[in-house]
């Protein structure tokens, strides 16, 4: 929506749009509460992409920009300069930070503070019993590190395990649509039951989750 609402339209292609995408907003940074925060987006195409040789005006509609400001868009994004842009499980944590910046009074910023610390204590709980979780089942994992469970990204195969583990995880400890944060930390999940050498390892990793006092 960003590059559509600073480029020509008509001229731009759909091509070029997915490009300039896949280029500069690859990685957003994001700066709440003196904290850092940065994602990754992996733009693809699917499909019949002979259409991406169409102007975007043809999906959008046309509209007529300042040709002048082209050029700092692209500076924007080349140098890594934050934008408006957030990633939605941080929706809540960026109004929050938004309200106290612009509050009109001491009274007003203190509230709107305590609402985000609220926040961000909630996400440092929620780190918490994670780790705490997959340190209670760290035996079931000889040949993998902690930190690797908890911080690396395997790909999914052992889907059966997964759906357990989420599955009991939603119903007796986050509801997952309530939480989006938590929707971050599911490739705990996938870490742990590709460790997992037969089902009873996995059924004892879900039944370990019952131990844990998370707070919904």
């Amino acid at each position: 929506m960003y590059n559509s609402e600073h480029r020509d339209l008509q001229r731009e292609t759909l091509l070029e749009q997915f490009d300039y995408i896949a280029t500069y907003a690859m990685n957003i940074t994001q700066y709440i509460s003196n904290k850092t925060y940065h994602y990754q987006q992996h733009a693809q195409q699917f499909g019949d992409l002979s259409i991406t040789e169409l102007p975007v005006s043809q999906f959008l509609g046309p509209d007529n920009v300042d040709e002048n400001v082209f050029d700092e868009i692209k500076y924007e994004y080349q140098n890594n300069v934050a934008t408006d842009g957030v990633h939605i499980r941080d929706r809540e944590l960026y109004l929050a930070q938004k309200r106290v910046d612009s509050a009109g009074n001491v009274n007003e910023k203190l509230r709107y503070a305590h609402e985000l610390q609220r926040l961000l204590d909630e996400r440092h709980m929620i780190d918490k019993q994670l780790d705490e979780y997959v340190n209670s089942i760290q035996h079931l994992m000889p040949n993998i590190a902690t930190n690797s469970i908890l911080h690396t990204k395997q790909e999914l195969n052992n889907r059966h395990c997964y759906r357990q583990l989420v599955d009991t995880f939603h119903q007796n400890c986050y509801i997952l649509s309530q939480n989006p944060y938590v929707l971050s930390k599911l490739h705990i999940f996938v870490n742990i039951c590709e460790q997992m050498r037969d089902s009873s390892d996995a059924d004892i990793a879900t039944y370990s989750q019952n131990y844990l006092y998370f707070v919904a």
